[in-house]
């Protein structure tokens, strides 16, 4: 039986269909490139190595006993901080640092002023409401102290 006209055409299928197929794979590299925001954690395998010296500070810390709360109020945050007797601790350095979980290059830090009685406040200006991880550093008597939470402004 001769060959049709049309079976001439069939290595040019082939062809056609490896070229949309490398076609497509490079759009996915091209779209997975272009959306991805980066590295995670900048100096990961460094701070993979003092893995042991940070589970040693956390020791550390729940040795000390301290007990932290933070309040939101609008726009007004509050952190207590109490000692293991239920004092407060009154003379801190206390700074807190707001993350966006979804979005880069709108992390804010915010020095908290002392209001006596183990109470930390600062005026929030966040450009967005919705989702953020705080975390609260103080250091006190030379202790220093990390509390994170994740909080919801409205």
């Amino acid at each position: 039986m001769p060959p049709k006209p049309s079976d001439r055409f069939i290595p040019y299928y082939f062809v056609v269909f490896f070229v949309l197929l490398a076609a497509l794979l490079f759009w996915f590299v091209d779209l997975a490139v272009s959306t991805n925001t980066g590295v995670v954690t900048d100096n990961a395998y460094n701070k993979g190595l003092e893995y042991n010296k940070t589970i040693a500070k956390a020791e550390q810390q729940e040795k000390l006993g301290w007990r932290p709360s933070i309040k939101l109020d609008g726009k007004d945050f509050t952190f207590s901080l109490l000692d293991k007797n239920s004092k407060p601790i009154s003379e801190a350095k206390v700074v807190a640092r707001f993350i966006r979980p979804t979005q880069d290059g709108f992390d804010k830090d915010f020095t908290l002023t002392n209001e006596g009685e183990g109470q930390y406040k600062a005026k929030l200006d966040l450009a967005l409401q919705g989702v953020w991880d705080v975390t609260v550093k103080a250091v006190a008597n030379d202790q220093q102290f990390q509390y994170s939470q994740r909080i919801i402004l409205k």
